[in-house]
């Protein structure tokens, strides 16, 4: 990092989603403070998510806390990943989803102003804490802690969260695409299962769906995101489905991202796909069950609309068709 300019870090160290809502603060910081270097600190996993020139990217999963299919972080990597952060000598952090250990790294770290929200014992190593409001939206509280940081009012619509999409990115994403022969169709990603089983669409009306839709729109490609140990289950899902028309993919989070910087649709649930999505700038339909929208909704520049029923299996699959017919591009003519 260049001497003599502010740097200022975001340390975004919770799930998926919550690291692509927490990068919404990073064009906000830009115009807050254009001369200034920024820096994201978020888990392991979500490392090769972030293709932002002119931000460094720091990751180490933390040793208290496990990812979604991954154990807890390595005490050593993490002290050693908090060094590095140390000796690139930050002027500020804001600490999202706070609590007294992430609030406490930071100033081990050597940061000498800590903003956060004052909860779960955060408090005494923060030099700006400020309370937790009752309700709205996770990037709203981003706002606010922006605010009361820099002393002045921060707009919403400053935040817009960022992943980046490098040149390379999206040529494997349009390679893909040739390979399958999909390049003339209108591609749609969905995402069926997340880590939480009361999160999930049931698979059976997700098979309907995708049937539903092979029938209204010959154009129409299915790209099923998938883990490997999730990939069996969800090929029987959509045996029955046209030949050629689905196809279930498995990949790291760079892969994800390269499929769906190529999709006219995404649908899934609450996960961290659908906050990916609409940071690329793709439309979502986002079904919620147990998780308040109004506080978890994906953001991005295009339409998301969400369908919340509790529980998400009381949703139908004509409410959802609907969604998408009204979101999805139009066809080719007959």
């Amino acid at each position: 990092m260049a001497a003599g300019k502010r740097r200022i870090l975001v340390a975004a160290l919770h799930n998926l989603g919550d690291a692509v809502m927490g990068s919404a603060l990073l064009p906000a910081l830009r115009r807050l403070e254009p001369e200034a270097e920024l820096g994201l600190w978020v888990k392991d996993y979500a490392r090769e998510l972030f293709d932002l020139p002119g931000v460094r990217v720091h990751a180490a999963d933390p040793f208290w806390d496990a990812a979604p299919g991954r154990g807890k972080g390595s005490l050593r990597r993490f002290v050693g990943e908090l060094a590095r952060i140390g000796a690139c000598g930050y002027d500020a952090v804001l600490v999202l989803d706070c609590d007294w250990r992430r609030a406490l790294a930071c100033r081990l770290a050597g940061i000498p102003q800590r903003a956060g929200l004052r909860q779960r014992k955060s408090g005494p190593f923060l030099t700006v804490a400020v309370e937790p409001a009752p309700a709205g939206h996770v990037v709203e509280d981003h706002a606010r802690l922006a605010s009361a940081w820099c002393g002045r009012s921060v707009p919403l619509d400053w935040l817009v969260p960022e992943i980046g999409l490098s040149t390379r990115q999206k040529e494997r994403g349009v390679r893909w695409r040739a390979e399958l022969g999909w390049q003339d169709g209108t591609l749609a990603a969905l995402h069926l299962i997340s880590g939480d089983p009361e999160k999930n669409w049931p698979l059976e009306k997700w098979s309907q769906l995708a049937a539903r839709l092979c029938e209204r729109r010959p154009d129409l490609r299915l790209a099923v995101l998938s883990s490997p140990s999730e990939e069996p289950v969800l090929r029987r899902a959509m045996r029955d489905l046209p030949e050629g028309r689905v196809r279930v993919v498995t990949g790291s989070i760079s892969a994800i991202k390269e499929i769906l910087s190529q999709a006219a649709l995404f649908v899934g649930g609450d996960s961290g796909p659908g906050h990916m999505a609409a940071a690329l700038g793709v439309p979502v339909v986002s079904l919620f069950g147990p998780t308040e929208p109004g506080r978890y909704r994906p953001l991005g520049r295009a339409d998301v609309h969400v369908i919340r029923r509790q529980p998400v299996a009381g949703v139908s699959v004509a409410e959802v068709l609907e969604a998408v017919s009204a979101l999805l591009p139009a066809g080719p003519r007959p």
